[in-house]
C-alpha cells in the first residue's frame, strides 16, 4: 500500500511540526483511520516532498512531525498545456478535473468559431473561478511545480498562428 500523500503550503513545509486542518485533517482522521505513528508524505507542490509520522490525529485537526526532506522525483520532466474548447453545459468541471489528475500544467479554456457554448464577461468570470475551485480542491495527485488555476481564455486563432509561426520542434527535428 503506497503512503498517502497530502499538500501544503510552501511556507509550512518549512516547518517541523505541522497542523494540517479541514478536508485534509477530515480525510486523514476520518476516512483514513490514522494513529499515531503511522507515516504520510506531504507536497509543498513546488517539488519537495515531506516523510511525516502521525503525533495526534483528530476529526478537526492532524499534528504531524516532519522526519525527512527530500526533492520530488516523481515530477515528470514535461510540461503540458491543454488547450480546451469551451464544452457545452458543465461538462469543463469534468474536463479540469481529470486534466489535474492527469499532470497537466496548465489549461487554456478556448472560444472557437464552433463553441456552442459562449458566456459573456460574468458568466465567463464565475466559471473561471469555478474550474479554479475545481482545480484546487483535487490535491489527491501530485500537482506539477508550476501549474496554473487561472489562465485566461483564448481565441484559438490567435494560438495556431502563434503554433504555425512557431512550430514545436521534437528531438530537434527540423
Amino acid at each position: 500500500m503506497s503512503m498517502p500523500l497530502f499538500f501544503v503550503s510552501p511556507e509550512q513545509a518549512q516547518q517541523d511540526v505541522l497542523c494540517l486542518t479541514g478536508e485534509d485533517a477530515r480525510h486523514i482522521a476520518g476516512s483514513l483511520r490514522m494513529q499515531p505513528g503511522e507515516r504520510l508524505t506531504l507536497s509543498d507542490g513546488a517539488g519537495l516532498m515531506l516523510h511525516c509520522e502521525v503525533e495526534a490525529a483528530e476529526k478537526t485537526a492532524v499534528t504531524v512531525r516532519v522526519c525527512g526532506r527530500e526533492p520530488c522525483t516523481s515530477e515528470s520532466s514535461c510540461a503540458v498545456t491543454l488547450f480546451q474548447c469551451l464544452p457545452k453545459g458543465d461538462k469543463m468541471d469534468g474536463i479540469v478535473q481529470k486534466s489535474v489528475e492527469l499532470g497537466a500544467v496548465r489549461i487554456v479554456p478556448v472560444l472557437s468559431s464552433r463553441c456552442i457554448s459562449r458566456p459573456d464577461g460574468a458568466a465567463l468570470e464565475k466559471k473561471r473561478r469555478r474550474w479554479q475551485q475545481i482545480a484546487a480542491e483535487d490535491v489527491h495527485p501530485p500537482r506539477p511545480k508550476g501549474f496554473q488555476h487561472n489562465p485566461p481564455v483564448a481565441h484559438v486563432h490567435k494560438h495556431l498562428e502563434h503554433r504555425l509561426l512557431n512550430p514545436i520542434l521534437l528531438n530537434g527535428e527540423q
